[in-house]
Order: C-alpha cells, then sequence, then structure tokens
C-alpha cells in the first residue's frame, strides 16, 4: 500500500486522464468488427458489453472503498456505525491497487493471479499499441530512401508485421520514434501531465468525429444506399443496392459476431488504472458520477464511429480503420 499525494487535478481534468486511458487503440477495431459481424447485432452488443464494463468499474470504486475503510479501521479503531455504501466513493489518503485489493479481498493466491494476468495484458497491450502506430505512421510518412519505403496496407493484412524489407525497415523506425515519445511521458507524474492529457484528450474527441463526419459527410454526397442517383454511378439496379445497403445492417456472422466481445472489451477497458487516476480527483463524492459519464460518452463515441464508417465504407473497412484512408484514398 502506497500513500498518495494531496489531490491535484479537478473532475474535469480526472474525466480526460480517463478518457486517454479507455480510449487507447482498441475502438479503430470496432468498424470493421461491427461490418463483419452484422452493424445491428454488433451495436446492440457493443452495448450491453458497455454495460457491464461500466457497471464492474463502479465495482472497482466501491471495493476501493471498502478496503480504505477496512485499513481505517484496523489503524483507528470502527466507526459508531456501519457507513453506506451507496454512491459515496470518500477515498483516504492511502491508495490500494488493484493487486492489493485482490489480496486483501481473495487471499495471496487471488494476487498472484492478477499479476500473472496484468503482467500479460500489459504485454500484448505494448505489442497492440506498437503494432498501431508503427503501421500508420509507416503508411503514411512518405519513406523512399535505399533503406526505407513507405508500406501499403496490404503489408500489414493478415500479419504482425511486415515482410517486406524497406517496410519492415520503415514500420520498426517508426515503433521505435513511438517508444522514444511515449516512455518518457509515461515516467511524469500525473499531476505535471495535466495540459498534456487535456489536449490529448480533445485530439482524441476531434479525431474520432472528424473521421465519424467524414465518413457520413461521404455518404450522404454520393451515397451507397437508398438514392437512384447512385445507383447510375454504380451501374446497380436499385433494389441490389438497397439489398446491399440493408445486408450490412440485418446480416449476421457469428465467427464475426464472436470477435466482437474481446475488441469492444479491449476499448472499454482502463479498470487497472481507476485507482492510481481517481487518487488525484479533489471531488471524491461524485466519482460514480464521473465514472458513468465517461462509458456513456465512450460508447456513443464508438456507435458513432463503428456506425458512420462501417455504413460508408462496408467491406472495405481495414481491420485498424484509419488504414482505410490508405487503401482506398481519402476521397469523399
Amino acid at each position: 500500500m502506497s500513500n498518495a499525494a494531496a489531490p491535484s487535478y479537478s473532475s474535469v481534468v480526472g474525466f480526460f486522464f480517463n478518457l486517454n486511458l479507455i480510449v487507447g487503440s482498441g475502438f479503430l477495431g470496432i468498424p470493421y468488427v461491427l461490418v463483419h459481424a452484422g452493424l445491428l447485432p454488433g451495436v446492440l452488443t457493443l452495448l450491453v458489453v458497455a454495460f457491464f464494463s461500466g457497471l464492474t468499474a463502479r465495482w472497482i470504486l466501491e471495493t476501493m472503498y471498502r478496503g480504505q475503510e477496512i485499513v481505517r479501521r484496523r489503524s483507528s479503531g470502527p466507526r459508531d456505525a456501519s457507513p453506506s455504501m451507496s454512491g459515496s466513493y470518500q477515498q483516504t489518503p492511502a491508495k490500494l491497487e488493484v493487486g492489493e485489493l485482490c489480496q486483501m479481498f481473495g487471499g495471496l493466491w487471488a494476487r498472484f493471479a492478477y499479476d500473472a494476468s496484468n503482467f500479460i495484458y500489459a504485454g500484448l497491450a505494448l505489442w497492440a499499441y506498437g503494432t498501431l502506430a508503427g503501421s500508420a505512421w509507416a503508411s503514411n510518412i512518405p519513406f523512399d530512401t535505399h533503406t526505407l519505403g513507405q508500406c501499403q496496407v496490404s503489408d500489414f493484412r493478415g500479419h504482425s508485421h511486415p515482410a517486406e524489407n524497406y517496410c519492415w525497415n520503415s514500420y520498426a523506425l517508426c515503433v521505435l520514434l513511438f517508444g522514444f515519445v511515449v516512455i518518457p511521458l509515461s515516467c511524469v507524474e500525473l499531476s505535471e501531465q495535466k495540459v498534456v492529457q487535456l489536449i490529448l484528450g480533445v485530439v482524441r474527441l476531434l479525431m474520432i468525429v472528424s473521421m465519424s463526419i467524414y465518413a457520413l459527410v461521404g455518404e450522404i454526397k454520393d451515397p451507397k444506399c437508398w438514392k437512384p442517383e447512385s445507383v447510375v454511378k454504380r451501374n446497380h439496379s436499385f433494389n441490389e443496392t438497397y439489398n446491399e445497403c440493408k445486408e450490412v445492417w440485418t446480416s449476421f456472422s457469428f465467427d464475426g459476431w464472436i470477435v466482437v466481445f474481446p475488441v469492444i472489451t479491449y476499448a472499454l477497458f482502463l479498470h487497472l488504472g481507476i485507482p492510481t487516476l481517481t487518487q488525484p480527483i479533489k471531488d471524491k463524492k461524485n466519482l460514480g458520477t464521473l465514472m458513468t459519464t465517461l462509458f456513456i460518452a465512450c460508447t456513443f463515441l464508438y456507435v458513432l464511429i463503428g456506425v458512420s464508417v462501417g455504413v460508408r465504407y462496408k467491406d472495405d473497412v481495414v481491420e485498424t480503420c484509419t488504414l482505410t484512408w490508405v487503401s482506398i484514398g481519402c476521397t469523399m
């Protein structure tokens, strides 16, 4: 158990800290999995997973409060009455991490299971972030030297890393540059990151909204469904075009639907960082409301980008949706 510093930022700053943790790389796969599962069943599954993710996040807050109350009672004796646990997350200066809570309520084996799973998760998460940054940067930066070349989307389809030498060199360089940016930032105290986290949070919101608006505006200007003018451009009958659009919503693929669960779960995962990011927040009475607001906002953003990009590009959507514009060109 560690002693945290005094509260150092407001609920708004705390919201953006948690937003930056939850909106990482996972959401970029949402349009792809929704299209391949069927938009309607995919969106419904997203809503269900988001509900339980938000619920378990609030459970962690409550467990933190209960654990800290146990620590307080051990050190100063019990209060006259048992405290109410509903909606009151009045944290003490002692910060209990998730591993410590596992040991407190589940014993050493629970702590060992948590530490082992957390080690595996951290390694896979670093791999995911590095792969995302490397593939996106190497596909968009126009490398053209004797040893470096710009990658194509096809270099990453079905591969964890590119096989072509020039692309591989560019990809490795981009991953290295990403590490030089992220590692120093992760070593900075939270109280010193407030401005950076606010900027990153706003940029994330603008990125998701702009991608969604771009797709929606493209669909309005050149609709692939329900407008006869678009039928002429594609040499399809109206019924063929309508059925193509309807199938995106009503189709269902069990194999695609199964993949929705891990992608959405990862895209909504911030639970391990809740103790660290909520401890410095000044107004701890409203932590439950803050967490609920966070998950509602993220769910809305995920549905927005999943539906807009999915409807617009359908089967052209790449696993990492930012690469969709690379593969088809940035035209509406």
